[in-house]
């Protein structure tokens, strides 16, 4: 659910929806017309794609293998878009420095995909 905070005048289609991106001079598009437009290219897209991210350096998570056994609660210390660490730029990969973890055999690091994360403060 949006709230007012979140809700502004989207500029392709001209209607008051949920804010998805802004671009570099401030105007705002919702989600619906982001993929009409033709614009997104190049390094627009990359700041749309880094401005989408869920999770930043130092949000407290919850973490779960495979998105159901949970591990603990940690803290992200890298944000990765690279291959070899299971990140893509539309999937980055978020790893996790676990310090309080659910059971004995949880590891104390790993990386985690977005689905597989909810921050700590929100069940």
């Amino acid at each position: 659910m949006s709230t007012a905070a979140d809700t502004g005048l989207c500029e392709f289609c001209r209607e008051l929806k949920p804010v998805a991106w802004v671009d570099q001079v401030g105007r705002e598009f919702c989600a619906g017309c982001l993929t009409d437009l033709t614009v997104l290219t190049g390094p627009t897209l990359v700041d749309y794609l880094m401005a989408t991210i869920p999770f930043k350096v130092g949000d407290r998570v919850r973490c779960y293998t495979a998105g159901a056994l949970f591990d603990g609660i940690g803290t992200i210390d890298e944000v990765s878009t690279e291959l070899d660490k299971f990140g893509t730029p539309i999937f980055p990969s978020f790893h996790v420095v676990i310090d309080e973890p659910a059971y004995p055999e949880a590891p104390d690091s790993l990386y985690y995909m977005e689905r597989q994360l909810k921050l700590a403060d929100s069940s």
